[in-house]
């Protein structure tokens, strides 16, 4: 058994919410209330960077679907459109200039 089998693959997803967040809690707490009854969905979502208007949220590779129709739309106080999805993190930093 190879370590992508028991740790399972992650995605890395670019997001851009509007108007711009103060921190990651608030943030955090947005993407709570938008998961509502599929509370399932926010136990792989990770809040990694923010800066800006922009954050990179990491998941599982599964549930790419149901997080970026989450996060294209209204999520609590902020509009959210999803930017780029990736396999790496480093991609969505270059790309951005997140470094």
């Amino acid at each position: 058994m190879t370590v992508k089998q028991k740790t399972g693959r992650k995605r890395y997803i670019a997001a851009r919410f509007s108007p711009a967040p103060r921190n990651k809690g608030e943030i955090w707490r947005a993407l709570q209330s938008a998961s509502g009854d599929s509370g399932s969905l926010i136990t792989s979502l990770k809040l990694l960077i923010l800066r800006d208007e922009t954050a990179v949220l990491s998941c599982r590779h599964t549930e790419i679907v149901p997080v970026t129709s989450m996060l294209n739309g209204r999520v609590g106080q902020f509009d959210s459109e999803t930017l780029l999805v990736s396999g790496t993190v480093r991609t969505i930093k270059k790309r951005f200039n997140l470094d």
